[in-house]
């Protein structure tokens, strides 16, 4: 029967303790599954809304040193960011509030802070509106929505809609094509007109040029999740 040496036996537990960090790394991310019970939506829909990570990489700053690589691989138009990065907004949308909505009136995509879940999204405007009406402070002094600006100048792109409607049918659209310059500190955010099923990118209140038109929506169906995602590059 051999016998093993010391060395031997600390490359082997230095092995085992290797695959079972990456065993762990692997499996420990976390899921909020969504808010939406079984029963109302089949078997079907929550299947889909179980795997929607919300406000999961809602931000991400991609690596900075690829710029000129990322910008070339999105096909970039226009100077590239020194900071790319890749926005997500994700809107839980309460029973009752877009059926409520006349034709006209746009939704701002951004989450409420201070409700569970805290990306519930029941803003709805005639037109866009200043980021100022999203940072007022409520009287505890917190903020009430989830909006930033970009950091540093870049090109704004790829935008991806993705919803989950009422009948349990997941729909999407996505414009590829168009770009837009944005300056440092501009506040880039998509408004839905659930009436056209559209979904447009404004940087403050001005119109990027960037939308998109979900197509699949059956007229007496409506949304219950609804994510926005584009990058900066």
């Amino acid at each position: 029967m051999p016998r093993y040496t010391f060395k031997q036996h600390l490359l082997t537990s230095l092995c085992c303790t290797m695959a079972f960090a990456f065993i762990l790394a692997c499996t420990s991310k976390t899921v909020l599954p969504t808010p939406i019970p079984t029963p109302i939506l089949g078997t079907k829909a929550a299947t889909i809304s179980s795997t929607w990570a919300l406000g999961t990489f809602r931000h991400l700053i991609l690596p900075s040193g690829n710029a000129p690589v990322l910008a070339s691989f999105f096909q970039a138009s226009g100077t590239g960011s020194d900071v790319p990065e890749s926005m997500q907004f994700t809107c839980n949308f309460n029973p009752g509030f877009l059926t409520s909505l006349q034709p006209g009136q746009i939704v701002a995509v951004a989450g409420f802070l201070n409700e569970f879940p805290s990306n519930v999204c029941n803003l709805a405007f005639t037109a866009p509106q200043p980021p100022q009406i999203f940072w007022t402070p409520t009287s505890g002094g917190t903020a009430n929505y989830d909006v930033q600006g970009v950091f540093h100048a870049g090109t704004i792109q790829s935008l991806v809609v993705i919803a989950l409607t009422s009948s349990g049918q997941e729909v999407r659209c996505a414009d590829l094509t168009d770009t837009a310059p944005v300056a440092d500190g501009d506040v880039v955010m998509a408004y839905l007109d659930p009436h056209a099923n559209t979904v447009t990118l404004y940087d403050n209140t001005s119109p990027l040029g960037i939308s998109c038109q979900i197509s699949g929506v059956p007229a007496s169906d409506t949304y219950l999740l609804l994510s926005v995602r584009f990058v900066k590059v």
